[in-house]
């Protein structure tokens, strides 16, 4: 059940607020997403729009307030993704690289959702300001296409997609470290774009 915190978060989410630079997420637009790891892999996406954000459950939430910790749980039952990307490293083993449109389907998403902060001092009133946020994902299955692979070779492309589908999970928690930490630092900077513009007392008034 949805309590009146999580309603005004749906609602709030949902239609942005554009004053604030802080956008809608039906759907979720997220300028560029840029990601890299260690062994070389980089991922960078742009003008990414992700679609059924707003269809989202928040699920086993707790609130720490003393300690300003919140935790909880977020199902998507079904994501569409369009937009552009870069590539460039080896993923499963297999070199891949390319640049050019992506789109995709990711169903029964859920991610778990940690997110904490500090009190601040504003013109005498006290405001939260989140510091760190982790996410850690877990997708049930999906498909993705990606055009122009290795410069737009048809049989290449082919091949590397229809690969990448076949094992679309493995494929995913290749990727899943690098990310969650970029989606959590884009989401970490909109969540505290959010509550900047509410008092302590106007987000958890005393009952």
């Amino acid at each position: 059940m949805q309590t009146e915190q999580q309603w005004m978060l749906y609602y709030t989410l949902f239609l942005g607020i554009p004053e604030m630079q802080v956008p809608s997420i039906e759907p979720l637009v997220i300028p560029q997403l840029i990601a890299a790891q260690g062994n070389g892999l980089k991922v960078i996406t742009e003008n990414l729009k992700v679609f059924g954000c707003g269809n989202f459950t928040i699920v086993n939430l707790n609130v720490n307030l003393p300690r300003n910790v919140f935790n909880f749980n977020i199902i998507l039952p079904h994501l569409v993704l369009d937009g552009r990307y870069i590539i460039d490293g080896k993923i499963l083993l297999i070199p891949i690289k390319g640049k050019g449109n992506m789109k995709g389907h990711i169903y029964n998403a859920k991610a778990n959702v940690s997110l904490s902060g500090e009190i601040v001092k504003r013109e005498g009133e006290d405001y939260l300001h989140y510091t760190k946020m982790t996410i850690k994902i877990k997708v049930g299955s999906g498909k993705l296409h990606l055009d122009n692979l290795f410069g737009g070779s048809p049989a290449l492309g082919q091949v590397i997609n229809t690969a990448i589908n076949a094992n679309f999970n493995s494929f995913i928690n290749e990727l899943r470290p690098i990310i969650e930490q970029a989606l959590a630092k884009f989401m970490l900077e909109s969540a505290d774009k959010i509550v900047s513009s509410f008092t302590y007392k106007e987000l958890f008034p005393l009952k």
